[in-house]
Protein backbone atom coordinates (compact mmCIF):
# COMPACT_ATOMS: atom_id res chain seq x y z
CA UNK A 1 0.00 0.00 0.00
CA UNK A 2 1.12 3.45 -0.84
CA UNK A 3 1.76 5.71 2.22
CA UNK A 4 -0.22 9.01 2.15
CA UNK A 5 0.49 11.70 3.91
CA UNK A 6 -2.73 11.78 6.10
CA UNK A 7 -0.82 8.34 7.20
CA UNK A 8 1.88 10.13 8.29
CA UNK A 9 2.08 10.91 12.02
CA UNK A 10 3.95 14.13 13.35
CA UNK A 11 4.36 14.82 17.48
CA UNK A 12 4.71 18.40 18.69
CA UNK A 13 5.67 19.11 22.18
CA UNK A 14 4.64 23.03 22.76
CA UNK A 15 2.06 23.14 20.11
CA UNK A 16 -0.16 25.62 21.94
CA UNK A 17 1.33 28.79 20.86
CA UNK A 18 4.08 30.35 19.02
CA UNK A 19 6.22 28.18 16.60
CA UNK A 20 4.75 25.10 17.83
CA UNK A 21 1.36 26.11 17.07
CA UNK A 22 2.52 27.18 13.48
CA UNK A 23 3.96 23.66 13.23
CA UNK A 24 0.72 22.54 13.95
CA UNK A 25 -1.34 24.26 11.57
CA UNK A 26 1.57 24.01 8.72
CA UNK A 27 1.46 19.84 9.16
CA UNK A 28 -2.08 19.62 9.12
CA UNK A 29 -2.51 21.66 6.02
CA UNK A 30 -0.23 19.26 4.32
CA UNK A 31 -2.32 16.51 5.15
CA UNK A 32 -0.34 15.02 8.25
CA UNK A 33 -1.72 13.07 11.19
CA UNK A 34 -0.81 15.86 14.15
CA UNK A 35 -0.37 14.67 17.57
CA UNK A 36 0.33 17.89 20.08
CA UNK A 37 0.98 18.15 23.47
CA UNK A 38 1.08 21.21 25.95
CA UNK A 39 1.09 22.77 29.58
CA UNK A 40 -2.15 24.68 28.49
CA UNK A 41 -5.25 24.24 26.75
CA UNK A 42 -5.20 24.78 23.00
CA UNK A 43 -8.23 25.97 20.67
CA UNK A 44 -7.26 23.78 17.65
CA UNK A 45 -9.53 22.21 16.31
CA UNK A 46 -9.22 19.15 13.25
CA UNK A 47 -10.45 15.97 12.93
CA UNK A 48 -6.79 15.10 12.55
CA UNK A 49 -5.79 16.73 15.41
CA UNK A 50 -4.86 15.34 18.87
CA UNK A 51 -4.02 17.07 21.72
CA UNK A 52 -2.75 16.25 25.03
CA UNK A 53 -2.52 18.06 28.40
CA UNK A 54 0.16 17.36 30.24
CA UNK A 55 3.17 18.57 32.15
CA UNK A 56 6.48 17.76 30.45
CA UNK A 57 8.50 18.26 33.41
CA UNK A 58 6.79 15.31 35.08
CA UNK A 59 8.14 11.83 33.39
CA UNK A 60 5.18 9.86 35.10
CA UNK A 61 2.81 12.47 32.95
CA UNK A 62 5.07 11.86 29.51
CA UNK A 63 4.85 7.81 29.97
CA UNK A 64 1.20 8.10 30.15
CA UNK A 65 1.04 10.11 27.49
CA UNK A 66 3.51 7.93 25.10
CA UNK A 67 1.52 4.74 26.57
CA UNK A 68 -1.95 6.78 25.37
CA UNK A 69 -0.24 7.42 21.80
CA UNK A 70 0.94 4.18 21.01
CA UNK A 71 -1.98 2.84 21.76
CA UNK A 72 -3.96 5.09 19.78
CA UNK A 73 -1.63 5.52 16.59
CA UNK A 74 1.48 2.89 17.05
CA UNK A 75 3.36 5.17 14.93
CA UNK A 76 5.09 8.20 15.46
CA UNK A 77 7.21 9.38 11.87
CA UNK A 78 8.58 13.02 13.00
CA UNK A 79 8.87 13.71 16.46
CA UNK A 80 9.45 18.08 17.19
CA UNK A 81 10.66 18.63 20.72
CA UNK A 82 9.71 22.53 20.20
CA UNK A 83 8.18 22.93 24.00
CA UNK A 84 10.85 25.35 25.84
CA UNK A 85 11.41 28.38 28.05
CA UNK A 86 13.80 31.32 28.04
CA UNK A 87 14.99 33.82 30.58
CA UNK A 88 16.31 37.16 28.78
CA UNK A 89 18.90 37.11 31.46
CA UNK A 90 22.64 36.12 30.54
CA UNK A 91 23.69 33.13 31.91
CA UNK A 92 25.92 34.25 34.42
CA UNK A 93 23.22 35.87 35.93
CA UNK A 94 20.48 33.30 35.86
CA UNK A 95 18.78 33.13 39.28
CA UNK A 96 19.05 29.65 40.17
CA UNK A 97 15.39 28.18 40.32
CA UNK A 98 15.40 30.11 37.29
CA UNK A 99 18.07 28.11 35.69
CA UNK A 100 17.23 24.65 36.96
CA UNK A 101 13.92 25.47 35.29
CA UNK A 102 15.00 26.25 31.93
CA UNK A 103 16.95 23.03 32.07
CA UNK A 104 14.49 20.70 33.04
CA UNK A 105 12.05 21.24 30.92
CA UNK A 106 14.47 22.58 27.60
CA UNK A 107 17.45 19.74 28.23
CA UNK A 108 15.60 17.23 30.80
CA UNK A 109 12.08 16.77 29.19
CA UNK A 110 13.41 16.88 25.86
CA UNK A 111 15.22 13.15 26.97
CA UNK A 112 12.51 12.22 28.60
CA UNK A 113 10.08 12.95 25.42
CA UNK A 114 12.30 11.00 23.20
CA UNK A 115 13.28 8.44 25.17
CA UNK A 116 9.20 7.54 25.58
CA UNK A 117 8.73 7.59 21.63
CA UNK A 118 11.88 5.91 20.83
CA UNK A 119 9.62 2.57 20.13
CA UNK A 120 6.84 4.63 18.29
CA UNK A 121 9.68 6.63 16.27
CA UNK A 122 11.01 2.57 15.16
CA UNK A 123 7.93 2.06 13.59
CA UNK A 124 7.91 4.64 11.28
CA UNK A 125 9.24 4.18 7.42
CA UNK A 126 11.43 7.10 8.01
CA UNK A 127 11.47 8.73 11.49
CA UNK A 128 13.14 11.89 12.19
CA UNK A 129 14.05 13.84 15.57
CA UNK A 130 13.78 17.90 15.39
CA UNK A 131 15.34 19.46 18.76
CA UNK A 132 14.31 23.36 18.98
CA UNK A 133 14.91 23.92 22.50
CA UNK A 134 17.91 22.11 23.15
CA UNK A 135 20.05 23.48 20.81
CA UNK A 136 18.99 26.86 22.10
CA UNK A 137 19.71 25.85 25.99
CA UNK A 138 23.23 24.53 24.45
CA UNK A 139 23.85 28.03 22.45
CA UNK A 140 22.92 29.90 25.71
CA UNK A 141 25.02 28.02 28.09
CA UNK A 142 27.59 27.72 25.71
CA UNK A 143 31.40 28.60 26.79
CA UNK A 144 32.06 31.51 24.46
CA UNK A 145 29.14 33.00 26.34
CA UNK A 146 31.48 33.35 29.51
CA UNK A 147 33.93 35.88 29.85
CA UNK A 148 36.29 33.52 31.67
CA UNK A 149 36.69 30.69 28.96
CA UNK A 150 36.05 33.08 26.09
CA UNK A 151 39.79 33.53 24.51
CA UNK A 152 38.87 36.55 22.77
CA UNK A 153 37.13 38.57 25.75
CA UNK A 154 40.46 37.25 27.78
CA UNK A 155 42.81 38.76 25.26
CA UNK A 156 40.88 41.54 24.97
CA UNK A 157 40.51 42.18 28.55
CA UNK A 158 43.91 41.75 29.21
CA UNK A 159 44.57 44.70 26.19
CA UNK A 160 42.27 47.05 27.05
CA UNK A 161 42.49 46.71 31.40
CA UNK A 162 38.93 45.99 31.72
CA UNK A 163 37.80 48.64 30.21
CA UNK A 164 35.67 46.23 27.07
CA UNK A 165 33.81 44.82 30.41
CA UNK A 166 32.55 48.22 31.46
CA UNK A 167 31.39 48.74 28.05
CA UNK A 168 29.68 45.75 27.70
CA UNK A 169 27.89 46.07 31.37
CA UNK A 170 26.60 49.42 30.49
CA UNK A 171 25.70 47.71 27.10
CA UNK A 172 23.52 45.57 28.63
CA UNK A 173 21.81 48.04 30.94
CA UNK A 174 20.63 49.99 28.63
CA UNK A 175 19.43 46.80 26.29
CA UNK A 176 17.79 46.15 29.52
CA UNK A 177 16.13 49.81 30.23
CA UNK A 178 15.06 49.36 26.64
CA UNK A 179 13.49 46.00 26.98
CA UNK A 180 11.56 46.95 29.89
CA UNK A 181 10.48 50.12 28.42
CA UNK A 182 9.89 49.40 24.78
CA UNK A 183 11.65 52.29 23.68
CA UNK A 184 14.20 51.90 20.49
CA UNK A 185 17.95 52.36 20.66
CA UNK A 186 18.46 56.26 20.97
CA UNK A 187 21.68 56.17 18.41
CA UNK A 188 22.10 59.46 17.13
CA UNK A 189 24.52 57.57 14.19
CA UNK A 190 21.80 55.51 12.69
CA UNK A 191 18.52 57.70 11.76
CA UNK A 192 16.04 55.91 9.50
CA UNK A 193 15.94 58.51 6.37
CA UNK A 194 18.83 59.56 6.59
CA UNK A 195 21.63 56.76 7.52
CA UNK A 196 19.52 54.14 7.04
CA UNK A 197 17.53 52.97 4.21
CA UNK A 198 18.49 55.70 2.04
CA UNK A 199 19.77 53.72 -1.03
CA UNK A 200 17.49 52.48 -3.62
CA UNK A 201 17.15 49.00 -3.29
CA UNK A 202 16.38 46.20 -5.65
CA UNK A 203 14.64 42.93 -5.97
CA UNK A 204 17.59 39.53 -6.27
CA UNK A 205 15.23 36.74 -5.43
CA UNK A 206 11.21 36.59 -6.24
CA UNK A 207 9.41 33.30 -5.39
CA UNK A 208 5.69 34.27 -6.75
Amino acid sequence: RIMSDRDRTVLITGCSRGIGLALTEHFLEENWRVIGCSRSVTTMESAHFYHHQVDLTDPSAIDQMMNRIRREHRTVDVLINNAGMASMAPAVLQPPDTARQVINLNLNSVVAVTHAAIRSLRNGSHPRIVNFSTRQMLDLFAPTNFPQTNPLVLKRTQEEGGQNLVRGIRNWIEDFNQLIHRTPPADPAFRVGEHLAITPGEVVFRNE
